[in-house]
C-alpha cells in the first residue's frame, strides 16, 4: 500500500470523525439550547436549589428510580407527557394557596395531604439569577375533588424569589403535553410555549399558552386549543414559528390538522392554516 493510499484512508477517518462529533455537538445544542437565552438546566444541585426557593421550609427528597408517564392517546390525537423523563420528588409541606388547597383536599375537610409528587424542568432565561420552572404534581396523601387531583405550575423566580404564578386549570388535569421556546416576534427573545391538559364531560383537550417573558412576568399572548377530542370534534394545532415571526407577533399562526367535524371522520384529516392576533383566548 503506498504512502498516498494510507494518507487518504487516514483522512477519510478523520472526516468520519469530524462528522460523527458535529453530529454528537449539534444534538447537544439541540437538547440543551431550545431558543436564544432559554437554556435548560440538568444541574441537579441548581434544580434542587431553586425548588427549595419555590417550597420554603420544605422536605425535598428524590424518589430514586421513579418515573411518571400519563402519557396517551384519545381517538386520532396523542396527548405526550412532557415531563415523562424527569426525576418525581416528595416535597413534603403543608399546602399554599387556594389551588394547593383543593389538590391536597383540604377544601374537602377530609384527609389532607403534605406530600407532593412533583415532576419539573428547569430553563435559565439568559438573564442572570433568573429562572422558570415547569411544575406538575399532585399530592400522593390527600383526598381532593375530581376537579383538582393534579396541578400544572409555572413559576418565574428572580434574585432568589418568586416573582409570579401560573397555574392553567386544573379540572381532570393530568399534565404537560409540550414545553417549547421559540422566537415568535423575530425581536430576538424567546416566548413560552407550554400545553396542559384538562376534560370533563366527555372532552379532553389541551390548552396551549404562549407567554411573553420580556418582563420577567408571564405576560399571556394567546390562549388556545390546540388538542380537542369530543362531542364530534377531532382536532390537532401546532404554532406555525416561521409564518409567526414573518409577521412580527402581530398575529399567531398555526396549522391546524382536523380529523373530525360535526360527528364526521374526515379521510383524509384536513390541514388549515388559521392565524389569531394577540390577545385570543379560547376556553
Amino acid at each position: 500500500m503506498s504512502v498516498r493510499t494510507v494518507a487518504a484512508l487516514v483522512g477519510i477517518a478523520s472526516l468520519a470523525s469530524l462528522a460523527a462529533l458535529a453530529m454528537i455537538l449539534a444534538h447537544w445544542m439541540r437538547a440543551s439550547y431550545l431558543a436564544p437565552g432559554a437554556t435548560l438546566i440538568r444541574d441537579e444541585n441548581t434544580r434542587l436549589g431553586v425548588l427549595a426557593r419555590l417550597f420554603p421550609n420544605a422536605l425535598i427528597t428524590e424518589i430514586p428510580g421513579k418515573r411518571i408517564d400519563s402519557s396517551g392517546r384519545l381517538e386520532s390525537i396523542e396527548f405526550p407527557d412532557a415531563l415523562k423523563d424527569e426525576k418525581v420528588y416528595d416535597v413534603d409541606a403543608p399546602p399554599i394557596g387556594g389551588a394547593e388547597e383543593c389538590a391536597s383536599g383540604l377544601l374537602m375537610n377530609d384527609k389532607v395531604g403534605h406530600h407532593r409528587l412533583l415532576r419539573f424542568k428547569l430553563f435559565s432565561l439568559g438573564r442572570g439569577p433568573e429562572y422558570i420552572a415547569a411544575m406538575q404534581y399532585k399530592f400522593s396523601d390527600g383526598s381532593p375533588p375530581f376537579g383538582c387531583q393534579s396541578m400544572a405550575r409555572l413559576s418565574i423566580i428572580s434574585q432568589g424569589k418568586r416573582v409570579d404564578d401560573f397555574i392553567p386549570d386544573m379540572t381532570h388535569h393530568n399534565g404537560w403535553q409540550s414545553i417549547t421556546f421559540a422566537d415568535l416576534s423575530g425581536r430576538g427573545t424567546e416566548d413560552l410555549i407550554v400545553e396542559s391538559d384538562w376534560g370533563g364531560g366527555g372532552g379532553w383537550s389541551s390548552q396551549l399558552f404562549i407567554f411573553d417573558l420580556a418582563s420577567n412576568k408571564l405576560h399571556q399572548l394567546l390562549k388556545l386549543r390546540s388538542r380537542d377530542v369530543g362531542f364530534g370534534q377531532q382536532s390537532l394545532s401546532r404554532v406555525d414559528v416561521a409564518r409567526t415571526a414573518a409577521k412580527k407577533g402581530q398575529e399567531f399562526c398555526f396549522t391546524k390538522t382536523t380529523y373530525e367535524a360535526a360527528g364526521e371522520t374526515l379521510r383524509p384529516p384536513k390541514d388549515t392554516h388559521p392565524c389569531y392576533p394577540p390577545g385570543t383566548s379560547d376556553p
